[in-house]
């Protein structure tokens, strides 16, 4: 979420989980929607913003005067309330109350229409770190004048705990329970505390720089911490075993918060972006050893596609035969006898189809019910492209080559109607169609791309790519985006309708051969025989993470990249290597996106 022009301090959800609030140094405050990524609206003067009343209808914050006011989200109004008269830590869930620093600089709870008294204290030093619990009954402060970390009873206004962490604190958390609480400083380590017993219960070495932004989930199981390295990590926090690790933020994290679901979370960074990622435990499969499809067959690219609810997915088994897997589990679900080029589920869900290599199209349904009658095409194809797989079934081939000339044609699975009719000269092209089955992209070997018209069959746009080969092809869910992979071992982002270039990424050092855009459109993936699989951030333009295959030097290049695909939730990026192994990895998203399943680390899972 971009449009802050400042560092984002501060970023939390509404407790319904749908709105997104953030904050930033030059006092914008900023409203979103959560799941449509949209700002709402944005609101100036805002010192410090209190949080969200219960309802999730209003916002409670203090302009720089310490004035107090609400926010009616609805309406798009604010209304001052009344005054703090000190620095506002947070608002109470009831919404009726707020924590402010009282005269003895220790947090203090008051009714949000209340005067302050004249002896409360303006400020406080700004060193100070202070956060408040989920249930609105501890806050805890740690700074220069209280030598530890002291915690609040706020009902009773009483000190009920006195933690010592000799270090400069840097950041605070406290559990919803307020039972525990973990302190951070410049030296990276986490310091879990029992508030009850005042004692330390453990450390963790987490990171080499200082850690500023941390948060538990509201049920009190997950734990976020992000700082100077730009990386968010995740712990259970029972066990404190670590969990993801996200990259994403160019600059120093400021802050983090998790949705109320636990499913989701929202960072705010130096770099005046927030960041949303999807959150979860259940770890999937690593990797799965000749799986697909291997170099014992001529055509070592394996088919791989995903169900619409990312919970199965279908490939080239290497028995020869088509199978249905779970994703979690990688049980297969289903075989069915045919040996196919590619495969792909139907919009419905309801079935599989299989292209086999003399071109004919099979139907197998999930039901278990006999398999449909097979669709022949008017010619022998030598590739056929099906993920994703179009609303009207259509599908793109590459036909057989003739003596001067190889041909793309269109082909819907329903009549095996072709049409299009473009390519290059000797070599077969690299071919992809647009989500909607509106256009077809054509990279020829010469290293030109052809655009084509569906509905008039005529050529849009012809543009010169790469100085080499074209060697993959994506196309961005939106339309807007081309990226072509190149035996110049480059890829390249282009205006789709205009041909225009956006950036270059120069991450590879061999022929890129698999190209594959996450469901929001945020992240590339880029696949070569180099050991590395490329993520690139879209709205950045820059390459922002490198995902490691093997090690060592590849053997007759078996483990090349000849496949990528993001399941359709974004979760999962699957990578098809040339020796038939299937390997998962976490997807590195830059958005939201819904989480079934998270897995460890930005490496296999």
């Amino acid at each position: 979420m971009t449009g802050h022009s400042q560092v984002v301090d501060a970023a939390f959800y509404s407790p319904d989980g749908a709105r997104i609030a953030t904050h930033s140094l030059d006092g914008n405050l900023r409203l979103w929607d959560s799941t449509s990524m949209e700002e709402l609206f944005s609101l100036d003067g805002v010192a410090v913003p209190g949080g969200f009343t219960a309802d999730g209808a209003q916002l409670i914050f203090s302009k720089p005067d310490a004035s107090l006011w609400r926010l009616d989200i609805g309406a798009r109004r604010s209304a001052q309330v009344g005054s703090a008269g000190g620095r506002l830590i947070g608002v109470s869930p009831d919404g009726r109350h707020v924590v402010i620093f009282g005269a003895d600089q220790l947090p203090s709870l008051r009714p949000l229409d209340e005067k302050p008294s004249p002896g409360e204290v303006k400020d406080v030093p700004v060193d100070t770190t202070v956060v408040m619990s989920a249930d609105g009954r501890r806050a805890a402060v740690a700074g220069r004048i209280y030598h530890g970390i002291v915690v609040v009873d706020l009902a009773e206004h009483r000190q009920i705990a006195a933690l010592m962490d000799a270090r400069p604190v840097t950041g605070l958390a406290i559990s919803p329970d307020g039972e525990r609480l973990v302190s951070a400083g410049f030296d990276g380590v986490l310091k879990v505390w029992n508030v009850d017993r005042g004692e330390q219960e453990r450390s963790l070495k987490a990171f080499l720089d200082p850690v500023w932004g941390m948060a538990f989930s509201r049920d009190g199981r997950s734990f976020a911490a992000g700082g100077n390295n730009r990386t968010v990590r995740i712990w259970n926090a029972a066990s404190w075993i670590e969990g993801d690790s996200y990259l994403g933020h160019s600059s120093t994290i400021r802050s983090v918060a998790f949705s109320p679901d636990g499913r989701r979370m929202v960072s705010g960074s130096e770099d005046e972006q927030a960041l949303v990622w999807p959150v979860g435990w259940r770890p999937l499969p690593t990797e799965m050893p000749q799986l697909l499809r291997g170099p014992q067959w001529i055509d070592r690219t394996p088919g791989i596609a995903f169900s619409s609810d990312s919970r199965r997915f279908a490939g080239t088994a290497a028995d020869g035969t088509i199978k249905v897997w779970r994703t979690d589990t990688i049980e297969c679900l289903a075989t069915y006898p045919e040996e196919a080029r590619t495969v792909a589920f139907s919009p419905d869900g309801k079935s599989v189809l299989g292209e086999g290599f003399d071109g004919i199209v099979q139907r197998w349904m999930l039901d278990g019910s006999e398999a449909q009658p097979a669709n022949r095409p008017k010619a022998r194809f030598a590739n056929w492209q099906v993920d994703p797989l179009t609303p009207q079934e259509r599908v793109t081939l590459v036909a057989e080559q003739s003596e001067t000339r190889a041909m793309c044609q269109l082909c819907e699975i329903s009549s095996a109607r072709d049409g299009i009719f473009a390519g290059a000269m000797l070599s077969t092209p690299t071919i992809a169609m647009s989500l909607d089955g509106q256009t077809m992209y054509v990279g020829l070997p010469q290293g030109g791309v052809e655009v084509w018209s569906v509905a008039t069959r005529q050529r849009l746009l012809a543009f010169t790519a790469h100085k080499l080969g074209v060697s993959a092809l994506a196309v961005s869910p939106d339309g807007r985006y081309l990226a072509t992979g190149s035996l110049d071992n480059s890829t390249v982002l282009w205006e789709a309708a205009t041909g225009q270039k956006v950036a270059t990424f120069f991450a590879h050092n061999r022929p890129v051969w698999a190209l594959a855009f996450s469901p929001d459109g945020q992240t590339l993936a880029a696949g070569s025989c180099d050991k590395q699989i490329i993520l690139c951030s879209v709205p950045l333009r820059r390459h922002v993470a490198s995902l490691s295959l093997y090690t060592g030097v590849p053997k007759n290049y078996e483990q090349e990249v000849r496949l990528l695909r993001f399941s359709p939730d974004g979760n999962i990026l699957a990578a098809g290597l040339g020796d038939g192994t299937l390997r998962f990895f976490r997807a590195a998203p830059f958005s939201e996106t819904d989480a079934r399943d998270a897995g460890k680390k930005s490496s296999p899972l």
